[in-house]
């Protein structure tokens, strides 16, 4: 029984539902029907002045005064009666305030306008996309299985790669897969943006799809528009409260903005300044936040500052920095002010002074063999089985 009366209510809803929406029609067909009234019967008498036939212009302003009245009322009566909430987004108070101040200010024309912006909407809207399915479209709410599953798939392969190719598995998919997968993995790089999505991204922009191309500056206006509320809320943080750790972490949000590769070539500078600025700020209050010093070395060789990234690798205490750190980012520095003798000179001090429990770090190892003119080290199998060794060449055990 209680199935059976939940479905009667179901049903009498609905029917009230539909009763509303009908009263609401023929609101809205009583309103359309005094507005098309004002405005032909003003523009019928308008036209007998301008073809010469003498009029009292009274009697004008009071048509025109009539016809406000009556849009006036007619408004007022959906009003108390609820008949001007909005369903399906189709804007009825709107219109509604449109029609009355545009017939009041402009008359017959403003009827008219009005007029033809109804005629058009309700034209257009038969074959109009919903925005939830428009938005839903450009960013497409899939299965989750199937976003992680593509999103692992792309992201351990740019674990395993290292340099440009790391954008490879996107920059293809924006290339050479359809619609639909095009707007999934825009969707992905917009919601795990890293700075290798960056070209895959700007690929996006040039596509021949136009919602592609609308959700990839959608998806970089999201962004950019993530990185300056953080911004913003941070700038606020540091003039309320003026600490170190605030200081920083500014810092850290402009220099991270600048390296998005999303910025065009003035607003990166200037972030980067900025940067710069708040890391030299920071230092001050923390003189021995290495990671600090780091980070100005490096903006310093991205700004093309050479000489005074060396300056200041020169001025970091050795005893909180790495040796082999501090080696690296002065041959980077070296390198761009091109003193080729220098770097030569390090890489080889680098090579002597490497022991079998000291080995140069990995990532730069091989640049610094290259430079000291040694060849690259051999690498050992880990877990050798036995008789592996003496296959290759070498001497067993």
């Amino acid at each position: 029984m209680s199935g059976a009366r939940r479905r009667q209510e179901q049903i009498e809803q609905a029917q009230r539902a539909a009763d509303h929406h009908d009263a609401t029609h023929r609101s809205w067909l009583w309103l359309y029907l005094s507005a098309a009234f004002a405005a032909l019967m003003l523009g019928a008498l308008m036209l007998r002045e301008l073809i010469g036939v003498p009029i009292e212009w009274l009697y004008v302003v009071g048509l025109h005064l009539l016809s406000m009245a009556v849009i006036a009322a007619v408004s007022l009566r959906m009003w108390r009666r609820d008949l001007l909430r909005e369903t399906g987004g189709d804007g009825r108070v709107v219109w509604v305030v449109c029609l009355n101040v545009l017939v009041a200010t402009m008359g017959p024309l403003g009827a008219f306008v009005c007029l033809a912006g109804v005629v058009a909407q309700l034209w257009f809207k038969r074959t109009a996309q919903p925005f939830e399915a428009w938005y839903s479209e450009l960013f497409p709410e899939e299965q989750h299985d199937l976003a992680e599953n593509l999103y692992a798939d792309l992201t351990r392969t740019l674990h395993r790669l290292s340099g440009p190719q790391d954008v490879v598995p996107f920059i293809d998919v924006i290339r050479h897969g359809t619609r639909v997968q095009k707007q999934l993995a825009i969707g992905l790089m917009s919601r795990h943006y890293r700075r290798e999505f960056a070209t895959a991204l700007k690929e996006g922009l040039a596509d021949s799809d136009n919602s592609v191309r609308i959700q990839a500056a959608t998806a970089i206006a999201n962004i950019e528009n993530r990185f300056y509320e953080q911004l913003q809320a941070l700038r606020e943080r540091v003039e309320e409260e003026p600490e170190a750790q605030t200081i920083l972490a500014l810092a850290r949000q402009y220099d991270d903005y600048a390296f998005t590769g999303l910025l065009d070539g003035d607003r990166e500078a200037r972030n980067r300044d900025e940067a710069l600025a708040g890391y030299r700020r920071y230092l001050q209050m923390q003189p021995n936040d290495v990671r600090a010093h780091m980070a100005v070395v490096r903006l310093l060789v991205k700004m093309d500052r050479a000489e005074e990234a060396l300056l200041t690798i020169d001025g970091i205490p050795t005893q909180i920095a790495s040796a082999d750190e501090l080696a690296a980012w002065r041959m980077e520095a070296l390198y761009k002010v091109r003193r080729f003798e220098e770097i030569r000179d390090i890489a080889r001090a680098l090579i002597a002074a490497e022991r079998p429990e000291r080995p140069l770090p990995a990532v730069f190892a091989d640049s610094v063999r290259l430079w000291a003119g040694v060849g690259p080290k051999p690498v050992e199998p880990r877990h050798a089985q036995p008789g592996l060794a003496l296959q290759a060449g070498g001497s067993s055990p």
